[in-house]
């Protein structure tokens, strides 16, 4: 009973500790905000991680979207790993001069999501096919592909306009 107890007390101990860690300097204030705001909107069914960080992504998403960090400034990318849903949020600030590549290479990805799932599953393809990406005025480029697309979309753009941090 003892064992039991201090296995107990120990899962608790290391539990606190995991949960309680505080961020380290590196992290980056805009890109956390724009983490909250894809979490704030998007379905409480979509559990795909936020990637705020290439040490983030253990898939290689970023790569296969071609986003690296030369040309997005802060970021919050939520993307599907798996090949059987349409899926995929973004909130990027792009370097300088980036705005259209980012917005291209986000917009290559709604495509080949689209060729992906258009005789393969139609369910998918219909929300690939509804898939949004928009230049915002305060720099922003977002990208939804999601479930009711439109409504997240706004969503997103309400916070974002609501909140600015520059």
């Amino acid at each position: 009973m003892k064992r039991l107890i201090f296995l107990a007390c120990l899962l608790l101990l290391i539990f606190t500790t995991a949960c309680s860690k505080q961020p380290d300097s590196t992290t980056n204030d805009i890109s956390d905000y724009y983490a909250s705001v894809l979490s704030s909107c998007r379905s409480v069914d979509d559990a795909f991680p936020i990637i705020t960080d290439v040490s983030q992504d253990k898939f290689g998403l970023l790569e296969l979207c071609e986003l690296d960090e030369s040309i997005m400034q802060d970021y919050a990318v939520s993307f599907s790993a798996m090949n059987n849903r349409a899926y995929g949020i973004a909130i990027i600030l792009p370097t300088q001069g980036n705005t259209d590549v980012v917005a291209d290479k986000l917009t290559a990805f709604i495509s080949a999501q689209q060729n992906a799932f258009r005789d393969y599953l139609p369910n998918q393809y219909l929300i690939a096919e509804d898939a949004k990406t928009e230049i915002l005025d305060s720099g922003e480029v977002v990208m939804v592909m999601c479930e009711n697309s439109d409504v997240v979309l706004e969503n997103i753009k309400t916070t974002l306009d609501q909140h600015t941090l520059r």
